[in-house]
């Protein structure tokens, strides 16, 4: 009967180093990373607006990637990254006059956040060589910025500036921005 109990007492003392092998006692956990695919911003201007200098142009819609997280069971201060994923982010004409080509667009630079403080994410400035098979849309160059302040306070705003030399004035073009995230967040054991 002693040997059983000292067994019963030794099995969990061997076990412990084990449990605890994987924790980061500076970070108090492990991380979890997931993504959300998706994130989707129209933006409506006319050729007058773009054609001869950029123009900050705002979109109607709000992002909101909290909600995505808290889906997940996490919280806003569970998170410590945010980053569009390299790849996954694309312009697209949704309404432009006949014939328009992605190309008609010079140089756009997408900055998520408020009116008063907002970040760049993504750009493009070389649509001429992105015509032909898929001319009406073209890729984001995202760059590694993160955006976890932005995400983790709930609804944000997109705002697109816009070169377009090659627009025509009087018309009215819809575009969307659509992207994916990677979302990193501190998993307790």
């Amino acid at each position: 009967m002693r040997a059983q109990f000292r067994s019963v007492l030794v099995l969990p003392l061997l076990l412990a180093p084990l449990l605890f092998a994987g924790c980061d006692e500076a970070g108090g956990g492990n991380t979890f990373t997931f993504g959300v695919s998706g994130v989707r911003f129209d933006f409506s201007f006319t050729g007058n607006q773009v054609m001869s200098s950029a123009a900050a142009i705002t979109s109607p819609d709000m992002g909101n990637v909290l909600t995505d997280i808290q889906s997940r069971g996490f919280g806003a201060a569970d998170v410590l990254a945010v980053r569009l994923v390299p790849g996954e982010a694309q312009i697209r004409i949704v309404q432009a006059p006949g014939g328009t080509e992605i190309d008609f667009l010079d140089n756009v630079t997408l900055r998520l956040g408020s009116a008063a403080s907002n970040t760049v994410v993504a750009s493009q400035n070389d649509f001429a060589s992105m015509t032909g098979t898929m001319a009406g849309e073209a890729e984001l160059d995202v760059n590694a910025t993160n955006i976890a302040a932005i995400a983790t306070g709930g609804d944000f705003s997109a705002f697109l500036d816009v070169l377009a030399s090659g627009a025509n004035a009087g018309s009215t073009y819809d575009v969307e921005v659509i992207f994916d995230v990677e979302v990193e967040v501190e998993a307790a054991l």
